[in-house]
Order: structure tokens, then sequence, then C-alpha cells
């Protein structure tokens, strides 16, 4: 993965369960729920931990396509147990292999912590990808 560069990773929304309105940015959590900024706040630092499977893909479509980059989004909704029931990329790369290993890497690997409101939430995750110089 010496040819990858991860530049940045943006939460795009989460819409909590039985509300209608939607929390945005990773750096400014404007909720007024204390429990919806833990929640946020815990999947954001869970991603940054554990999007090194989504570089591992794009690290294998860089080996074909060295100008391979842009942003790769994905929505996720997750069970009441945590893990990723659907993943689906709304947002390709060039290379569309790339955005299919990433959704099938999150739905085998990724899992939030039980108990932490998880049902009922749809997810984006924009991850901007790009090679090293």
């Amino acid at each position: 993965m010496k040819n990858l560069l991860l530049i940045s990773f943006t939460l795009l929304s989460c819409t909590p369960q039985n509300s209608s309105t939607t929390s945005t940015g990773s750096s400014s959590l404007r909720s007024t729920n204390s429990e919806e900024q833990q929640y946020l706040s815990m999947v954001i630092s869970y991603i940054r931990n554990n999007s090194f499977g989504v570089a591992m893909c794009y690290s294998r479509g860089i080996d074909k396509n060295r100008e391979l980059g842009g942003d790769l989004t994905a929505e996720v909704a997750f069970s009441p147990s945590g893990k990723p029931i659907h993943c689906r990329i709304v947002k390709h790369l060039s290379d569309k292999n790339v955005g299919q290993c990433a959704c099938n890497w999150i739905k085998s690997a990724w899992k939030l912590p039980a108990g932490t409101h998880t049902e009922n939430r749809g997810l984006q995750y924009t991850w901007t990808l790009r090679p090293r110089p």
C-alpha cells in the first residue's frame, strides 16, 4: 500500500431512528441530544480506525491504474447488533471494483458496539483517495 494516500474521511449524514433531522459533518456535531452526539462521535472514531480495508481495496485498484483517485461514498445500514446489513456505493471511483470491494469489506469486518442505537440508521461515508505523488 505504499502508493496509497488516504486524504480524508467525512461522515456525510446520520439519520437517527424515528427522526427527520439529519446531523452532518465530522467536525461539527450539531445535535441537541447528547446521546446522539455520543453515537456520532463513536461512529466517526470507529470508521477512522477501521478504514484499512477500504485502503486495501484502493491499493488493488491503483495497482491496475496509477491515476486512480477521487471520492468513494458508501451508504451503510446497521442491525441492532451493530453489524452492517446493507452497503451500497453511491459515488464510485472510475474503477467500480474498488467500491464493491469496500462494501464487501464493510459488511464482513465492521461491527459497531451493540446497544449503540444502530437500528434504522442510514449512514454515508466519503473517503477521498489519491495516489501518492
